[in-house]
């Protein structure tokens, strides 16, 4: 009798407990098959960055050498630059880093092919957003620092505006900006 019911198990198995064929049926060759899935996040960086000295105000000013960087993204959508500077993002070149007075300046990314902007960051407008298509042609993520003179794709200026009939003291005024990229 137990051999009787292992027999009707296995049958019912065999056939589907629905009653529907199975995949890798019992045969002299079966077959099945099965889904190989990888999800790929979306990958950012933005390199090659350099210094910029300002000499003049109310004038763009790119950084000291060659004004070329890179940024890549392997995103399938816009991608997001935002800005965040040490002076709370007031965007202000300050002698001392707790003035709550200084220069205000503006950074403006620039597509390195042909000059066009991509967007400006200061303060009250501490993000932009570019288009997926820019990166199209774009350096590899892999590319060292220095190779960003030869293969960049953004150019980066900085303008300090000065108020009108406003003398700034005497020294040095510096701030210091971080550009995150990520994707929309």
């Amino acid at each position: 009798m137990k051999t009787m019911i292992r027999k009707a198990l296995a049958v019912a198995v065999l056939a589907g407990v629905s009653g529907g064929v199975m995949a890798g049926t019992l045969g002299e060759t079966s077959n099945d098959d099965f889904v190989i899935t990888y999800t790929q996040d979306a990958l950012n960086r933005i390199w090659g960055l350099k210094d910029v000295t300002i000499e003049d105000l109310d004038t763009a000013t790119a950084p000291t050498g060659d004004p070329v960087a890179c940024m890549y993204s392997n995103a399938d959508t816009d991608v997001t630059v935002a800005a965040e500077n040490a002076g709370s993002n007031a965007f202000l070149l300050r002698i001392n880093s707790d003035d709550t007075a200084g220069i205000p300046y503006e950074v403006t990314l620039k597509d390195a092919s042909d000059d066009s902007s991509l967007g400006t960051v200061k303060a009250g407008s501490t993000s932009i957003n570019i288009d997926n298509d820019f990166f199209d042609t774009q350096p590899s993520p892999l590319a060292a620092n220095d190779a960003c003179t030869t293969g960049g794709n953004i150019k980066v200026s900085v303008t300090a505006n000065s108020s009108a009939g406003d003398p700034y003291p005497e020294g040095t005024y510096k701030d210091t900006i971080t550009l995150t990229v990520s994707a929309n």
